[in-house]
């Protein structure tokens, strides 16, 4: 079994009935554990895309890799944020820019359940329209790409060329052989030629530059958030003149075709409108805070902040970070509470069962006693077998995911 299959439980029961049918807005429920199996049921109730807004980029990195565990890691994507302030004329780090890319471009095409997960700060801040947009580099032993050609489509891509390739974001060109490092990616590719056919491609470690394994296909994706055109270069040209002197210079490089730090942050003087991830999803769609009142305090008073920081350097163009609760409005918005408010969705936690196996033993046998569905789920087949003998001989069902803790519903 599956634990996509442990959902039905969920979706069948009455405090999820009650929490669709409500008409209030926001909806208010507390589940004091199981989010990641209430956000994954909700997904795949609604059938279509769903947004989740937690309280930091840990939460979200954690809930994004549990969601994955019931509905497979193709019907979730996580939305990192910038590393920075967009006024603080920073770019996003290639594997930040190449993962924000790839989740809003499956935002934009995947149809059914889908989850996409940001920090309150990605959720707030506004995006070019062209941001998901361009599809990823598919290569693959046989595909027909002559080293040049792919080093002109991977610098349009915003890969920068370099000698030796350490770090995402950089490729290397040395006659037959290209190393590229796709933003995404645990490790970097070494694609061999012969001619100009991709004729093998290896896994290769960073620090040594030494082969490790044989690869099938790379997709390799953006990682520069803001990727100039012949109309994008001509409106920065244009608008170049317009702008006070430190932004009049990169608008200036843009239009020359040049690549620098801070380019990303100069998208709000090329768009006549950006968009937040929210308005990016289908009408109808639900948004869910977690952790709700301390999501929107930190939200709150990062705007603050943000707003601030622009007005002390004379921001002259378009505010970059919305309010949270404005980059969301439109959607059916569900905060989920850590207080004794709301919908009670009958999710609760082991309390001081964990870490203790002679208490969990105990409540697992009283829990099957009373005729409890159980099932046990590990990281991996050692840690299913440690778990197996503390069970004993319970009738339970194993599953192996990647869950952090359990629940009781």
């Amino acid at each position: 079994m599956s634990l996509r299959e442990v959902l039905q439980a969920l979706v069948t029961s009455e405090p999820f009935e009650r929490l669709i049918l409500e008409r209030a807005r926001p909806i208010v429920a507390r589940a004091d554990a199981g989010q990641d199996f209430l956000l994954a049921g909700l997904a795949v109730a609604l059938d279509a895309p769903l947004m989740v807004v937690t309280p930091g980029p840990r939460e979200a990195e954690e809930l994004a890799s549990e969601i994955g565990a019931y509905l497979g890691p193709e019907a979730v994507a996580l939305l990192p944020a910038w590393d920075a302030l967009p006024y603080e004329g920073m770019d996003p780090a290639p594997e930040v820019a190449a993962r924000r890319a790839d989740a809003l471009r499956r935002l934009r095409t995947t149809v059914g359940p889908f989850v996409l997960v940001a920090p309150y700060l990605a959720a707030m801040q506004l995006v070019p329209p062209t941001l998901g947009t361009v599809p990823p580099l598919q290569l693959a032993a046989g595909v027909e790409s002559a080293p040049d050609m792919l080093a002109e489509r991977l610098s349009d891509l915003g890969y920068v060329r370099v000698d030796v390739v350490e770090h995402r974001g950089e490729f290397a060109v040395r006659g037959g052989v290209v190393d590229v490092f796709p933003g995404i990616a645990r490790r970097p590719a070494r694609l061999e030629y012969w001619g100009d056919e991709i004729e093998r491609l290896r896994e290769f470690s960073p620090s040594t530059q030494l082969s490790t394994k044989e690869m099938g296909a790379i997709e390799v994706s953006p990682v520069r958030e803001l990727l100039p055109d012949d109309e994008l270069r001509s409106i920065a040209a244009r608008r170049a003149p317009e702008m006070p002197d430190r932004l009049r210079d990169g608008l200036q490089r843009l239009a020359d075709g040049l690549r620098f730090e801070g380019a990303d942050t100069l998208a709000p003087f090329l768009f006549d409108h950006m968009s937040t991830p929210g308005e990016l999803l289908p009408a109808g769609s639900w948004v869910v805070l977690t952790q709700a009142q301390r999501t929107l305090q930190r939200a709150a008073h990062t705007h603050v902040e943000a707003e601030a920081l622009a007005a002390a350097i004379d921001w002259p163009g378009p505010t970059m970070l919305a309010p949270l609760e404005a980059a969301i409005e439109g959607h059916v918005q569900l905060r989920l509470s850590e207080f004794t408010e709301g919908i009670d969705l009958a999710i609760s936690g082991w309390g001081t069962a964990e870490g203790n196996p002679g208490e969990l033993a105990n409540r697992l046998e009283c829990a099957s006693a009373a005729g409890t569905r159980i099932v046990l789920v590990g990281r991996g087949h050692g840690s299913l077998q440690r778990a197996a003998e503390v069970v004993g001989d319970l009738p339970v069902e194993r599953i192996e995911a990647p869950l952090a803790s359990g629940f009781l519903f």
